[in-house]
This record gives C-alpha cells, sequence and structure tokens, in this order.
C-alpha cells in the first residue's frame, strides 16, 4: 500500500515537471506613457520601456523602417555567431527619443540589424525618454544618457560597451567589436 502512494506521488511530480517548459525569451512589457511634445504639437514624447513594435505604434514610426539600409553580409555571419554562442548573457538597452530626428533614422536600422541576426525584438528593452534625456524609471539617469539614440550592451547585467547616436562604423561592426571585447 505505502508503495502505491509513493509510485502515484511520483508519477505526479513527473507529470507537472514535463508541462513546464523553459522560457526561450522574456518578452519585454510595455509600459510608455505617451505625452504632447511641447516644442512640435504633431509629435509625442514616449516615456517608459516597452519593444519596437510598441514603440512603432505609439510614436506613429510605422514608416521608418530602415529600407535603404542593408546590413554587411560578413560582418553579420559573424555577429551572429558570436550571439549565438553568448545569447544567455547578452542584453540590449535602447534609449530613444520618440521626438529625436537621430532616433527616427538611426533606430529603424538598429532593429534591422535586430532582425538579420535573428535577435527578437522582445530582448531588446526599448527606452523613452524626454528632450532632457529623462524618464520615470530613473534609467537614463542609472546609464547617464546624455545623447539618444543610445544602445547599451549589457554581459551578465552590467555594461560592456555602447554606441552613442551613430555608431563609428556602421551598427553590427561596431556591436561585433564591442562584444569581441575580451
Amino acid at each position: 500500500m505505502p508503495y502505491r502512494f509513493i509510485l502515484l506521488t511520483l508519477l505526479l511530480l513527473l507529470s507537472a515537471c514535463s508541462s513546464i517548459q523553459p522560457q526561450k525569451e522574456k518578452p519585454t512589457s510595455t509600459t510608455y506613457k505617451v505625452l504632447p511634445d511641447p516644442k512640435k504639437s504633431e509629435q509625442v514624447v514616449l516615456l517608459g520601456t516597452g519593444s519596437w513594435k510598441a514603440w512603432q505604434q505609439e510614436a506613429k514610426w510605422n514608416h521608418y523602417d530602415a529600407a535603404d539600409y542593408a546590413p554587411k553580409d560578413s560582418v553579420l555571419q559573424a555577429l551572429s555567431k558570436l550571439i549565438s554562442e553568448k545569447r544567455a548573457e547578452l542584453g540590449w538597452v535602447l534609449f530613444a527619443g520618440s521626438w529625436c530626428g537621430d532616433s527616427k533614422e538611426q533606430v529603424p536600422i538598429v532593429f534591422k540589424v535586430f532582425a538579420s541576426l535573428g535577435v527578437p525584438d522582445s530582448l531588446v528593452q526599448v527606452k523613452g525618454v524626454t528632450r532632457e534625456k529623462q524618464d520615470f524609471e530613473g534609467e537614463s539617469q542609472k546609464y547617464k544618457i546624455e545623447r539618444v539614440p543610445t544602445l547599451v550592451v549589457l554581459w551578465n547585467g552590467s555594461e560592456i560597451g555602447r554606441i552613442v547616436e551613430t555608431p563609428t562604423n556602421n551598427w553590427e561592426t561596431d556591436l561585433l567589436e564591442i562584444i569581441n571585447k575580451p
């Protein structure tokens, strides 16, 4: 009789464990606050954290897609290999301004590069800031953001590099250099 109880308990535990699946990606929750832009009435200021898709919808950036940008295939191959080896340790935080011309030009390129690398949008935190580079979460102060866009690359939660406004070479080459640092 006690064997049946133990066997039943083990079967229940095994069935419960088999239904648990590892989470492949942690989705970014969207908490953008949409404010009117004090300088341009036709624009909005997004504050908070969310995904690229949510950013595009809230800022009405659906027409920003970097159609003319072609990432360099040879660099993408090297970067893709490196990212796949280190994916669990890497993190991405992108500070942007919905009001900012550089953000409008560069952020779609960043996401085109990420898409070419197979990095889901949901793994990149997009943080909206004011014209004064402030946000209500205090993240822009923590990372000392002075200009946007700024892509902060994290390794196990600590910053290993950043690209500010525009890359030195191009997004994929600069990312390769950052991630390839010893």
